[in-house]
């Protein structure tokens, strides 16, 4: 009886590697009747595919602090419009507040 163990899950270079050999000695579009030529582009471009296409944890990695880097900054730029409205809100209601405490006054005056 064979020893059945935990199949070893490849990394994704490793997979891309394996992939690449199987395609390039194998060629299982034979199989399927395919011309040698046409059988070697599309291997070629599988490999292709392997190689632009696939992200690693290091490219996720690297676009997840890019994105984080990029998300920080507009909440600095966020918080600094935020904190320039605030400031401008409240000269407005400075100002409103000695505006209507005169306008007030004036009233006790003329009516009183």
């Amino acid at each position: 009886m064979a020893r059945q163990g935990k199949a070893r899950v490849l990394t994704l270079p490793e997979f891309k590697q394996a992939e690449k050999a199987a395609l390039l000695t194998k060629h299982p579009y034979k199989e399927a009747d395919m011309p040698d030529k046409q059988a070697e582009a599309q291997s070629a471009a599988l490999i292709e595919l392997f190689d632009y296409q696939a992200a690693t944890k290091k490219d996720l990695k690297e676009t997840e602090s890019q994105l984080n880097l990029k998300f920080d900054n507009k909440i600095a730029e966020v918080e600094i419009k935020i904190a320039e409205i605030k400031a401008e809100i409240i000269k407005w209601m400075v100002g409103l507040f000695f505006a209507q405490s005169a306008l007030f006054i004036s009233f006790l005056k003329i009516f009183h």
